[in-house]
């Protein structure tokens, strides 16, 4: 497989007059699987389940936002159908919301942003008005949950009188493979793209993999403190493991790691700019 790619790549590279820059805006569609985010929603509805009116769904909802990209192409074909070849790097900046409603009013708000940096190597067919190709994708993923406490006349707290407020961070490397088709006119095309996102393939708890944490100064400082409960430096993964003890909690990894994966889906506008005749 890898001799045909060299192949494909260098016969692409020696076409003359076919180079393209291209540049794309469009929607991009998450349905994610967060292992440690539903252990979270699933314990944390069970021991406050006296309380609440509105439960936290069971996992996050379908993360949705925009994807900006610029790409190489080169697309070589004579009246119809041939060798296509395009590099695109950019962003993807996606966001999705789960809350848990008390019935005193009040409520826990979990707000997830998703900020990845891609580049896709496509190689398939296509003509001056379509193409059809198979796709490989790096991901570098940047995420942030903002855990915050809403009060039954609106105010929303990070601050330290809940224990679990705060912004939690985490980061990694991913990748996975897909496909996209595209079709329009001379220098438009309307492209749909689909892809599988994996997760690392290390267990929870190896050095590879990142947790979402809150390293905020009042929140390490209070960790030193040897008490049982303190504000959360890192998102806890099972919530009555937490309650029960805090400093256990932590000290067992009961954190939730950043493992996220699935299915994305994407609709683009895809500009094409000719850089020679």
């Amino acid at each position: 497989m890898k001799k045909i790619i060299s192949i494909l790549l260098l016969i692409a590279f020696n076409f003359e007059s076919n180079a393209q820059v291209n540049f794309s805006i469009g929607k991009t569609f998450y349905p994610l699987t967060a292992p440690g985010f539903q252990t979270f929603f699933t314990t944390y509805n069970n021991e406050l389940a006296a309380d609440i009116k509105t439960p936290f769904k069971y996992e996050f909802p379908t993360a949705t936002g925009w994807s900006i990209k610029g790409g190489y192409l080169l697309n070589k074909h004579d009246d119809g159908a041939g060798f296509y070849y395009n590099t695109t790097t950019g962003v993807n900046i996606l966001k999705t919301k789960n809350e848990a409603v008390f019935t005193n009013g009040e409520s826990r708000k979990t707000v997830l942003h998703m900020n990845e940096w891609i580049t896709d190597v496509s190689l398939g067919v296509g003509g001056e008005n379509f193409h059809f190709a198979i796709n490989g994708t790096i991901q570098l993923r940047f995420n942030k949950l903002f855990c915050s406490y809403v009060y039954h006349d609106g105010s929303e707290s990070f601050g330290p009188e809940k224990n679990l407020n705060g912004i939690f961070s985490a980061n990694r490397l991913m990748g996975g493979f897909g496909a996209e088709a595209g079709f329009g006119i001379k220098y438009l095309q309307v492209v749909f793209k689909a892809a599988k996102i994996y997760k690392p393939f290390e267990k929870d708890g190896s050095t590879y993999l990142s947790y979402y944490s809150d390293l905020a100064g009042y929140k390490a400082d209070a960790g030193l403190t040897g008490n049982s409960s303190y504000p959360a430096e890192y998102m806890p993964a099972d919530y009555h493991s937490f309650l029960t003890d805090q400093l256990t909690s932590e000290s067992s990894n009961n954190f939730v790691y950043i493992n996220d994966h699935g299915w994305q889906f994407g609709l683009s506008l895809m500009f094409i700019i000719p850089t020679n005749d």
